[in-house]
């Protein structure tokens, strides 16, 4: 079993955190998401061998997405699928592989989720480096992964950006993957449907990961 991490420790694994909102705009494209021609895709190929995959019902956004970095955006399939079509979620699940060997999380999770929980954890979340640019909500430690609930008011990286969101932390294959769920101000995600998204996209990680190990 992996032994305790100290917080310097776990400071120096979560700057991986801000590369995290470094993406081009997830919600690009038209009617507020890019348009696909041909068939969405619900999984797609990222660094190290880790498979990509979102909630049931998400696609990769392929605009967004760049899958050589570990990088990927998943947004309703619908939405995708059809030009002009109405958004009625504006929701988007997005994956963030780590650096070989960089999984952390396993054994660690209360001590991470304690991090999260102090102004140097709000200064990892946030974009814009500043703790007072974030508020953290609540943090969980499973088995396995951490999530936090937070706010985040420093500049939005696209317009309309809902500030609350929803991040998880887990190990795939040996490297540490980060999740969000992020939503638009216009068509707001709700509490309890953030939280149900991120579970869904966890476990979809983990079971399209398991399939091919």
């Amino acid at each position: 079993m992996a032994m305790p991490m100290r917080f310097g420790a776990v400071l120096a694994a979560l700057t991986f955190l801000v590369s995290c909102d470094t993406s081009e705009n997830p919600f690009g494209g038209v009617g507020g998401f890019s348009n696909l021609f041909g068939t969405p895709q619900s999984q797609v190929a990222l660094t190290g061998g880790i498979v990509g995959q979102g909630p049931e019902g998400f696609c990769v956004e392929p605009d967004a997405s760049t899958p050589a970095q570990g990088f990927a955006v998943f947004a309703p399939c619908a939405n995708l699928a059809s030009a002009g079509t109405a958004i009625e979620n504006m929701a988007v699940a997005i994956v963030q592989v780590g650096q070989d060997a960089s999984a952390f999380v396993a054994g660690n999770e209360e001590n991470i989720a304690a991090f999260l929980e102090t102004d140097a954890g709000a200064t990892r979340l946030s974009r814009d480096t500043r703790a007072d640019s974030v508020q953290v909500q609540s943090t969980k430690s499973e088995s396995g992964s951490v999530s936090v609930r937070f706010t985040d008011t420093s500049n939005p990286i696209f317009v309309g950006e809902q500030a609350l969101q929803w991040r998880a932390f887990v190990d795939i294959n040996g490297r540490l993957v980060t999740v969000s769920i992020r939503g638009q101000k216009a068509a707001p995600i709700e509490r309890a449907a953030g939280s149900r998204l991120l579970r869904e996209t966890l476990t979809a990680m983990r079971a399209a990961n398991d399939a091919v190990q």
